[in-house]
């Protein structure tokens, strides 16, 4: 939508837009917060009017239960590769500060080494041959290890985790899940005395 077309429309056909958009609900979210009322500012260059909702969060959370029992992971490993030393310690430090608001045990974190990737080129083909250029590539590698976790909460820290993942950074996830001994296998039977 141009900002002529915006400019020509009314104020009230703006908020009724608004509310409209603010009371859909997608099956995705399970709580979202009420809009109440909708209030449309004017833009003075081109007389154009913004809506902005504002919000007020109920304090009233929906759960759904289910008989499934949730999944548990005796630990959650987190590797970061990245060719910006400083990017990858920045991120490092926003994953650890992210699991202490979510109130989970400090992560374990361990920087790896650095793997470098050398290419020589000559700079002169012909005669002189001894003259060189090296060019390198440093690929420095983080890792960050969760312990005990339950399934959702795995879930909501890894998704808010790579939803903020920073460019230039690549991560790879290994879980491991906790389950119990498969039917077929049977505790020891006790020794009889003769």
């Amino acid at each position: 939508m141009s900002m002529a077309t915006v400019a020509r429309l009314s104020a009230q056909t703006i908020i009724n837009s608004c509310r409209k958009l603010a009371q859909q609900k997608s099956p995705y979210i399970k709580h979202i917060p009420r809009i109440n009322q909708v209030v449309a500012s004017k833009v003075s260059r081109n007389q154009a009017f913004f809506c902005q909702p504002i919000v007020q969060f109920s304090s009233t959370v929906q759960v759904e239960e289910t008989n499934e029992p949730d999944v548990l992971y005796k630990k959650i490993i987190l590797t970061l590769k990245s060719h910006d030393d400083a990017v990858i310690e920045s991120y490092q430090q926003y994953v650890t500060m992210t699991a202490n608001e979510l109130g989970l045990k400090e992560p374990k974190t361990q920087c790896l080494r650095k793997h470098i990737n050398r290419i020589t080129h000559l700079k002169s083909r012909h005669i002189y041959k001894k003259h060189r250029v090296q060019y390198e590539i440093r690929t420095y590698k983080r890792q960050i290890e969760f312990q005990h976790l339950t399934g959702s909460t795995a879930d909501t820290l890894l998704e808010y985790i790579e939803r903020n993942i920073p460019e230039g950074v690549a991560m790879r996830v290994q879980k491991v899940e906790v389950v119990p001994l498969p039917s077929h296998i049977k505790p020891p039977l006790p020794k009889e005395d003769a």
